[in-house]
């Protein structure tokens, strides 16, 4: 039986919907589909509108903390839909000092399995995790390369991507050196982009 939605958090879906909807074409949708291959709901609305948007409702929903937006960032992921959660993903963006928030990186655990394509894992890495992982202890990058031996894709390019950008960099090396001949090649590639010039060598030899 699926979890019942809290009136509050369905309340707020529907608005979210009621917005979105005028910003989508099928003229974008068409285009996203072929840029972004995915098996998430696409309506066709571009990044800069969602933005916009996102701005709007933070004002209009006076400032919600970032347990509202977790509550409802946990609704959407039951089920993948782009532009909810792309939405969400700059909601949270502009919560003050989220990285403060230890319940954010439990949250971000679950959301990671609801990205079925690069957009979305990209976005929530970029703009919400790697700011929450920026500095962040040894003991937490070690956890997130943990995730690199997911069966997930997208965990594992999540994994790789922000490893490096919160100063994992020389963890993600040793990782990498330790199991390269067991890393998918595009996986390898993206890894080492954000590796030193020196670590790249080692890591042909």
């Amino acid at each position: 039986m699926a979890k019942r939605i809290p009136a509050k958090v369905k309340a707020r879906l529907d608005e979210l919907d009621a917005r979105i909807a005028p910003l989508c074409n099928e003229a974008d949708r068409a285009g996203l589909m072929r840029f972004v291959p995915s098996s998430a709901i696409i309506l066709g609305a571009k990044v800069p509108k969602l933005r916009q948007l996102a701005k709007e409702l933070w004002l209009e929903w006076e400032k919600p903390p970032v347990e509202e937006l977790i509550a409802l960032m946990d609704v959407v992921c039951r089920r993948s839909h782009r532009e909810r959660f792309l939405v969400l993903v700059f909601l949270l963006q502009r919560v003050r000092r989220f990285a403060e928030h230890e319940e954010l990186w439990e949250a971000i655990d679950g959301w990671v399995d609801a990205c079925v394509d690069w957009e979305m894992v990209d976005q929530l890495a970029g703009a919400v995790a790697g700011e929450f992982l920026v500095g962040a202890p040894p003991a937490r990058v070690k956890r997130l390369l943990e995730w690199t031996a997911s069966v997930n894709l997208w965990r594992r390019r999540f994994a790789l991507r922000e490893a490096c950008r919160s100063g994992g960099s020389d963890l993600v090396f040793d990782f990498l050196v330790a199991h390269r001949g067991e890393i998918h090649r595009r996986t390898l590639t993206e890894s080492t982009k954000k590796l030193s010039d020196r670590q790249k060598v080692a890591l042909r030899d």
